[in-house]
């Protein structure tokens, strides 16, 4: 009898051997280690990061379990931090049901000014900024010649650096603006600047409070979205059936570790069925 000509029954039926065929697993033994240490080794670190899984992986939670470029870093279980693009951040939340997190540098958190004075970057194949106006950049200014062009900027968007930082007169001044404002204040004027990304309700609570350092404001970090789409579509489909999500370290795809053994995409059994085929359990 051809398949198409076959009851809708008897074909899914001939789907579900077909997928447990090719689901079998073909090894144990370490694979189901994978499975346990992956399944019971979540990242924590102080009281505001713990329990965090795939894509993130460090300290006694191994690269398999993660992907390249999701290390956390922890501290004297306090404080954990990332390194992208060469910059170290502050991970200050994590929101894994929105893929996202708060960050914020590390060479700024005490002293907005650093020996060597950078833009903030992001490995944007993983990460992305928080969408604006929810995020947004300030341009902090160093070394400023005081001018009248930029007379009307609040001294509250002012903030020092010791002499020796920007090795700047002791009459220059310092000072923040948005991103937007950014093009009107002339390159000469002022020996350097960075961007660095703020939420856009703590730029509003740093005006209403006038207690409010610019130090503070910057500390309170910014929202980072980690977006590897197609590595989250699989694993939500691995964790539907049971696995654990993870990495295959050879080829940096994607894998699915189950109680049997690893599985390309997700592990065999009654909940793989019960999700495609629910009308069959009824």
């Amino acid at each position: 009898m051809p398949l198409l000509s076959m009851p809708p029954l008897s074909v899914n039926l001939i789907i579900i051997i077909f997928l447990f065929i090719v689901s079998s697993p073909t090894s144990h033994g370490a694979d189901n280690e994978n499975y346990t240490t992956c399944h019971q080794k979540k990242y924590d670190c102080g009281g505001q990061i713990k329990g965090i899984g795939y894509p993130f992986w460090g300290e006694d939670r191994p690269p398999f379990c993660g992907v390249q470029g999701f290390e956390l870093t922890c501290y004297g279980n306090e404080s954990t931090t990332i390194v992208i693009q060469n910059q170290t951040f502050h991970v200050l939340r994590i929101n894994q049901s929105a893929n996202n997190m708060t960050i914020a540098r590390a060479d700024l958190w005490d002293n907005l000014c650093p020996v060597e004075l950078s833009d903030t970057t992001l490995n944007f194949t993983l990460f992305d900024f928080g969408p604006h106006p929810h995020v947004l950049n300030l341009t902090l200014l160093y070394g400023c010649v005081p001018n009248a062009s930029y007379d009307h900027i609040e001294a509250r968007g002012h903030f020092q650096c010791p002499e020796v930082a920007g090795n700047q007169s002791s009459s220059n001044i310092n000072f923040f603006v948005e991103d937007l404002y950014d093009s009107y204040i002339p390159e000469w004027e002022c020996k350097s600047r960075i961007r660095v990304p703020v939420f856009q309700e703590g730029l509003y609570a740093f005006w209403g409070d006038d207690h409010m350092t610019v130090e503070e404001l910057v500390k309170q970090g910014f929202e980072a979205d980690y977006h590897e789409t197609d590595k989250f579509l699989a694993c939500d489909s691995c964790n539907y059936s049971g696995g654990e999500c993870g990495t295959d370290t050879t080829t940096n795809q994607v894998i699915c570790f189950c109680h049997n053994g690893p599985q390309s995409y997700m592990c065999p059994g009654p909940g793989v069925y019960l999700l495609f085929f629910p009308q069959l359990f009824h």
